[in-house]
């Protein structure tokens, strides 16, 4: 009995729309990388992956094997017809087959062991009644690899924990710093202020999860976004705001001293988090129009110390804790199955 496998038509269109689609998006993230007077780091990790990701799939795709199967030898040849590697049926000693899944799709994973080398047949690859037919023949009489199949799940654990542990040491370190930097109370001594034409009409923009922002533009400073995010959106009067401001007005916004000394006048050195994570984003801490102010000091420091409480930190900091706890519990756990 001979069988040929080779990819479905589906698995090579969608690694084709793949790979252009994350082209797409590699190029949309490599073009503000170079506009901007620093690299950001968010920009480069974003195209770094999108770059990964493309090389991967249309690696996968070039690698698109072409699978034969007779009574005698199973033969992997490449897309173009070269056979790569061919192993006699006789010297295969053993298999496992795990069953995996992701948010979108479940598929099998056939590791055939022969004497010489390892062979990989992937049912989500094939047609499914090609791929039970190669398993039924090539499987018949042997004996599940138990050994081989614990050590796939013990490396699996490994990855969650060290997922886990890098995660969660990464949340901690951010929040501290925003926890440490959101104590500070707002007041003449460390605040200023910068005038300038709008150079947009202010609107509430929502992001994930139903957060709420404000962005302004001044024609003054072309190269910079104010931002007010919460807490400190929640110290705004925004109706009273939105319908007194519009394109052209001049304003007045508060920002910290020390991001006007690095970012606007460049009397400080900058540090690399400044230069690269949010270079060209400046908070707001207040804005003031006509004298009118919609964002009193006492009222900004209120919400910030409801916000940053002691509570929320240690709380959160609990999570981050039993976060890397999780972690190293699975990798110790993977250490103890081998």
């Amino acid at each position: 009995m001979k069988i040929k496998a080779k990819f479905k038509l589906s698995s090579t269109i969608i690694l084709s729309l793949g790979v252009i689609g994350f082209s797409i998006l590699g190029f949309y993230f490599l073009k503000p990388m170079f506009n901007h007077r620093y690299v950001q780091l968010v920009d480069l990790s974003f195209f770094l992956f999108s770059a990964s990701v493309t090389i991967s799939v249309l690696y996968y795709l070039l690698k698109n094997e072409v699978i034969t199967v007779d009574n005698s030898n199973l033969k992997q040849e490449s897309f173009f017809g070269a056979i790569k590697k061919e192993y006699p049926i006789s010297e295969l000693n053993s298999y496992t087959a795990i069953r995996k899944e992701n948010k979108y799709l479940q598929w099998e994973d056939l590791d055939l062991y022969f004497k010489t080398g390892k062979a990989r047949i992937t049912s989500s690859n094939l047609r499914l009644e090609t791929y039970y037919k190669l398993k039924d023949q090539l499987t018949n009489g042997l004996i599940e690899n138990n050994s081989e199949k614990a050590r796939w799940e013990n490396r699996h654990l490994r990855r969650f924990g060290i997922g886990f542990i890098v995660f969660w040491i990464v949340f901690s370190l951010i929040f501290i710093k925003q926890d440490k930097h959101g104590n500070i109370i707002v007041d003449s001594e460390n605040t200023t202020q910068v005038s300038g034409m709008l150079q947009n009409k202010p609107s509430i923009k929502s992001g994930r999860k139903n957060s709420k922002s404000i962005e302004i533009y001044l024609v003054e400073y072309p190269n910079f976004k104010f931002k007010l995010n919460r807490p400190e959106l929640e110290a705004l009067n925004a109706d009273q705001f939105l319908s007194s401001v519009n394109e052209g007005d001049p304003i007045s916004i508060t920002l910290w001293k020390d991001t006007y000394s690095k970012k606007i006048i460049e009397s400080e050195e900058l540090t690399f988090t400044d230069k690269h994570l949010n270079y060209h984003q400046i908070d707001i801490l207040g804005l003031v129009k006509n004298g009118i102010e919609f964002m009193p000091k006492e009222k900004v420091n209120q919400v910030r110390s409801k916000f940053h409480t002691k509570g929320n930190f240690y709380g959160l900091m609990t999570f981050a804790v039993f976060g890397v706890g999780v972690g190293i519990y699975l990798i110790t756990l993977s250490k103890k199955a081998r």
